[in-house]
């Protein structure tokens, strides 16, 4: 109810005293009047003790056009410039405290960069030179593959190893252990170094006939004829390896009729067997591949090498020992072909009647000239993969 009421708040409506602290939010200017920049000025920017200099004003230097870089050398003429890139700048400035100390000038490379068909460095010598194997070490390499490989097939080693084996148990269980006045040997003697050689047939003429047939029918021959290896060197494994389970296999048949049946073999004809394994060993492999060169397919050359051995082997009096009533005609037809040679020539060291070396020359020379013909024919007509048309090729193209 008085006339002079007061306001709810302060009126403070005049101007204020002065700006605030900081200026406040409003933009406005420097405050400088006409104060002249710092590096117009006559004293330091900073150190107002310090007497200005000639170098106060840091105004940066024209900048120099950059020199153009070198020509790139020709390739074999030397330059009177320098053929190295340049480094760093000989004077950089020093890093303050940063990491170690900076070499003199960055490494640059070590010539002149390589140009196609250009200066090139020489070719690095004193490595060891991959020289040929000889002829000796490829053939021991490729028997023992060959040996590997036999030696993994069950079926081969079975009817080679341990069919003989089975034959000999079972001829002296039926025939006995009685003597062959003929001959002048038990039974048991007279079969274990005729299954031995029939077991040497069996790992040779049977053995290549059959697995190089198979082998051209799979392409494994026309693939071996298009490698570095010889293939001379290639047939001498394999024949090598035959020989060699022929080998094994004689010698368990003979070891079993030493052991179990007094099998008696004089030391002055070893040689006389050791020859006559070779030669015939050598020549039944010539004549199995004869087969396999003749033989159409696989399983043809494993009907032939089948329908001629064992007919023979009975013909030859290998599965029968020979007897005085032993028809005409069985005798012509072993005299003939060369299994009955060779058992006559394999038996004779073990004969009792004998009282020479027991080298039988005729014999032998009949085996070897049946080796030397069948071998002049499978080099004839040999093949290293199936002519086409045949029904073997025409399998494989059609799987492929």
């Amino acid at each position: 109810m008085d006339d002079h009421r007061q306001p709810p708040e302060p009126g403070e409506d005049d101007p204020a005293h002065h700006p605030l602290h900081g200026r406040g939010a409003e933009p406005r200017g420097s405050g400088r009047g006409d104060r002249r920049r710092t590096d117009h000025r006559r004293g330091h920017p900073r150190d107002p003790r310090r007497t200005p200099g000639r170098d106060d004003r840091p105004v940066p230097a024209r900048r120099r056009r950059p020199r153009p870089a070198p020509p790139h050398p020709v390739p074999g003429r030397r330059g009177r410039g320098r053929d190295r890139e340049r480094g760093s700048h000989p004077g950089p400035p020093h890093a303050h405290g940063l990491g170690p100390r900076q070499r003199d000038r960055t490494r640059g490379p070590r010539g002149a960069s390589a140009l196609p068909r250009g200066r090139l460095p020489p070719a690095h010598g004193g490595g060891d030179v991959v020289r040929r194997p000889s002829t000796f070490r490829l053939v021991r390499i490729q028997t023992g593959y060959q040996w590997k490989l036999f030696w993994r097939n069950p079926v081969a080693a079975f009817f080679t190893i341990l069919f003989p084996v089975m034959m000999f148990l079972i001829f002296t269980v039926i025939f006995g252990n009685e003597r062959i006045d003929e001959l002048g040997v038990t039974v048991a003697q007279f079969y274990a170094p005729a299954l031995g050689m029939f077991a040497a047939v069996s790992a040779t003429y049977t053995n290549l006939g059959i697995s190089t047939a198979y082998q051209r029918d799979f392409g494994v021959l026309k693939r071996i004829r298009g490698t570095p290896l010889p293939p001379w060197i290639y047939m001498a494994g394999k024949i090598l390896s035959a020989i060699a389970v022929a080998f094994i296999g004689v010698a368990i048949m003979l070891g079993l009729g030493v052991a179990l049946y007094g099998l008696r073999l004089d030391p002055t004809t070893l040689p006389a067997l050791v020859v006559s394994f070779v030669v015939g060993s050598a020549a039944f492999s010539a004549l199995g591949l004869l087969v396999a060169a003749v033989a159409p397919s696989g399983n043809a050359a494993s009907a032939i090498t089948n329908a001629t051995l064992l007919p023979l082997a009975f013909f030859s009096g290998v599965f029968i020992p020979p007897q005085a009533e032993t028809p005409r005609w069985i005798e012509f037809i072993g005299d003939v072909f060369p299994l009955k040679h060779f058992n006559e020539a394999f038996f004779a060291p073990f004969d009792p009647r004998r009282n020479d070396l027991a080298f039988e020359w005729g014999h032998l020379a009949y085996l070897a000239l049946w080796g030397l013909v069948g071998g002049y024919l499978a080099i004839r007509w040999f093949r290293w993969e199936l002519p086409q048309g045949t029904g073997s090729s025409r399998r494989r193209s059609t799987r492929r």
